[in-house]
């Protein structure tokens, strides 16, 4: 291990052991999220698994189920496991973006948009593109998301030891998810 990653930690945190599960994905939650997976300031980091939602336990904390990204991703948001529910990739985008306050925050805006005295036109063409707006934040959520596995299992193919993977494996997912917490609202 080089002397930069030397000072990196794998410290898991009580949120990837037993999650108490998130109603509404928020900003501040995929942010959270992501700092708990990899935080630049502390180095900390979580092990992630390659190639599957969820693995055996983690070496480092046998109490701790590994996962890939998304697979973290839906322990926390749902604090079920993945092989629980029986998921693939594109369930737990799914579950994610239903979660998230994207579609609230629109809710919202037509509601305040329709409590202005305008006439039904102009309110018929806001609407519309307040509603496609916002459809192609749900997509771009949806794609950032969808990446994950992806960045997950980068550059695996080189022949190098599991724990050097690990934090820059941890460092590109915890990447897309603050991306992905851009995307949202609050």
């Amino acid at each position: 291990m080089s002397s930069k990653n030397s000072k990196l930690k794998n410290n898991p945190k009580p949120l990837f052991l037993k999650p108490k599960g998130v109603k509404v994905v928020t900003k501040k939650v995929l942010l959270r999220i992501a700092n708990n997976i990899y935080n630049p300031k502390t180095k900390e980091y979580l092990n992630l698994c390659r190639g599957k939602l969820q693995a055996g336990t983690d070496p480092v904390c046998e109490s701790r189920q590994m996962h890939c990204g998304l697979g973290e991703l839906y322990f926390v948001v749902t604090g079920r496991q993945p092989y629980e529910d029986g998921v693939n990739e594109i369930e737990v985008v799914d579950v994610v973006v239903k979660r998230s306050n994207i579609m609230e925050q629109i809710t919202q805006d037509v509601k305040k948009l329709d409590k202005l005295v305008l006439p039904p036109a102009m309110n018929t063409v806001l609407r519309a593109a307040l509603i496609q707006n916002s459809h192609i934040y749900v997509t771009q959520l949806r794609y950032l998301l969808s990446t994950i596995p992806d960045e997950n299992d980068r550059g695996d193919g080189a022949v190098m030891a599991e724990k050097t993977r690990w934090p820059e494996r941890a460092k590109r997912v915890a990447k897309v998810l603050r991306e992905a917490a851009e995307l949202l609202p609050r």
